[in-house]
């Protein structure tokens, strides 16, 4: 394959290639908690994964090579959206893993870069979600899996521990783990002002957040019985309270595109008792615990409720709460919202949506329609 035939030579320059050899070296680290070994292509990977991100290709066929042993398909190697569509599961193991994390997050070997945006498991309707959010906030974005919800008897159960705090008021919480492209940035090592964790713009991240957030992550050999090619899977925990927003975008036959949106909380569970829930899905992915923000009604009324109307297993995760300003955009793109908790008075849509109805979400709906989709034709 393509790949196959790139002459790598070990820890020497390499002609035409920019990568700083040191920087991936020293900054990824390996763990491995499921007791098999990452075996010399670590090396590999680790020396290139931070060049590719600023343009070298060679290193991105260097570290999909290692990993994938030489795949068939690996002709094709430079089209990331090809790998993510079709290497999962197959020799290539978790490459795209790889690849979908690294160009999620907001640094590369030659310091702070901006995020791109990719969604792993060809979903391109939460890669919309995504791309809404880095639009809106110039932050790097989480794809997860809207995995489990773990109810606060559930919780006792499993982990003998009392829900307290946004967990307590959300009547428990939702799990969000996924082996695709959650940004590093979710970890929260990134520090503001005032010692919180957050997930920062990329044009203010420093060389200290950059490190907490490496720091934070570890690249494990993938659980086999999800890859049976082998790979790696990046793993961090988000270890703060932070303000999040959580997206979906569906499709409905005979109706369009919908959008669901909520608003909550990342939870900081005690570390033995992250271990105990974490290990019922997959020790070696990214874990985040949310808690969305509850309004005593309808899809609000717990955390469960929430999880039981989305729409898909997906979702799109943007730092902050900016419900609000997601629904002024699907209103200029005629995308209806069907389910959110953004208190009423934070809402703007245009003046003339007043004329279809006195019901919020029902003129929303008849407004989008009667309008029509603003993009409705591409060439």
């Amino acid at each position: 394959s393509t790949a196959a035939r790139m002459n790598w030579q070990g820890n020497g320059d390499r002609s035409g290639c920019r990568c700083n050899w040191s920087w991936g070296r020293n900054r990824f680290r390996s763990f491995d908690c499921l007791g098999s070994g990452c075996g010399g292509r670590s090396l590999r990977c680790r020396c290139c994964l931070g060049c590719f991100r600023g343009g070298c290709l060679q290193c991105l066929g260097i570290i999909l090579s290692s990993l994938a042993n030489h795949h068939d398909g690996l002709e094709n190697w430079h089209i990331i959206p090809f790998l993510a569509k079709n290497l999962q599961n197959s020799a290539c193991g978790s490459c795209r893993n790889l690849h979908c994390r690294l160009v999620c997050l907001n640094l590369a070997y030659g310091g702070v870069c901006e995020p791109y945006i990719l969604a792993t498991e060809n979903d391109t309707l939460n890669g919309t979600c995504m791309l809404f959010g880095k639009l809106l906030t110039g932050r790097a974005q989480i794809f997860a899996d809207v995995r489990t919800y773990w109810s606060p008897e559930a919780v006792m159960q499993a982990a003998g521990y009392e829900l307290e705090g946004k967990a307590k008021e959300s009547q428990g919480f939702i799990h969000l783990i996924n082996s695709g492209a959650a940004c590093l940035d979710a970890c929260g090592a990134s520090k503001d002002e005032n010692g919180n964790g957050v997930i920062k713009p990329f044009w203010e991240m420093t060389e200290e957040d950059q490190k907490a957030c490496l720091d934070a992550t570890t690249w494990n050999p993938a659980d086999m019985g999800y890859f049976r090619g082998g790979g790696f899977s990046s793993r961090f925990l988000t270890k703060c309270e932070m303000p999040v927003t959580m997206m979906r975008l569906n499709i409905v036959k005979g109706l369009g595109p919908v959008m669901q949106i909520a608003e909550g909380y990342t939870v900081d569970l005690p570390d033995e008792v992250s271990d105990k829930l974490w290990k019922r899905t997959d020790y070696t992915w990214p874990c985040t615990w949310f808690a969305p923000r509850l309004t005593g009604k309808g899809a609000f009324k717990s955390a469960y409720d929430v999880m039981n109307n989305w729409g898909a297993n997906h979702g799109a995760i943007s730092y902050g709460h900016i419900g609000a300003d997601i629904i002024t955009l699907c209103s200029i793109l005629r995308i209806p919202v069907c389910m959110h908790n953004v208190d009423e008075d934070k809402i703007f849509r245009p003046t003339a949506w007043n004329a279809f109805g006195m019901d919020k979400e029902g003129q929303d709906y008849r407004a989008c329609a009667a309008y029509g989709p603003l993009y409705s034709k591409t060439r």
